[in-house]
């Protein structure tokens, strides 16, 4: 390769190796100092996460929430699932959560969070409330006990959520259920 053909970097840092090897040779020679400017890292975009969610809660469930802290929230945050139907929304967001109100179900909310860089690593949680949403109790919460699967029982529901990452594309779905929880006698 020659030196016209190499960008500024490459030819100073040749020219380094080219001198540290004279050097080594001719121990009179007094040490050059050379200045090698970094390029700065990519930083390659998420792409969107899409959430598929199940409802067999035995209510219509609704969209009531989006909360984003990595990304863009271009989705409008109405979404309503009925009992036994699927629904889906996607977000341009790696770190995010979703609020639904169970609708006659006196103030019950279902949570679900994820925390999705590129790559197979995901951390997803699910959590049914009776409060108002704490969002940095919950990110905490995703932080720390998430993984790639989350499942949680409480009032009288189950719900579950899985990340399951594209690692052909910079997307991601994020699969999530909940439905009535009957304990066994």
């Amino acid at each position: 390769m020659s030196s016209r053909s190499l960008t500024w970097n490459q030819a100073v840092y040749k020219q380094a190796c080219t001198d540290a090897i004279e050097a080594q040779h001719n121990t009179t020679k007094r040490p050059k100092t050379y200045h090698i400017a970094m390029a700065e890292p990519s930083i390659q975009k998420h792409g969107d996460v899409t959430v598929k969610i199940r409802n067999d809660s035995g209510h219509t469930i609704s969209l009531v929430s989006i909360k984003v802290w990595k990304g863009h929230n271009h989705a409008e945050p109405f979404l309503t699932i009925k009992n036994g139907d699927v629904g889906e929304i996607t977000i341009d967001a790696s770190q995010a959560a979703l609020v639904f109100n169970i609708e006659h179900d006196d103030g019950i909310s279902w949570v679900l969070v994820w925390n999705t860089p590129i790559g197979p690593i995901g951390k997803v949680f699910t959590h049914i409330v009776k409060q108002p949403v704490d969002w940095d109790r919950i990110r905490n919460e995703n932080d720390v006990l998430g993984k790639s699967d989350h499942e949680v029982v409480k009032f009288g529901y189950k719900a579950g959520i899985k990340y399951d990452p594209n690692l052909v594309s910079s997307s991601a779905t994020i699969y999530a259920y909940i439905e009535k929880f009957i304990l066994p006698n």
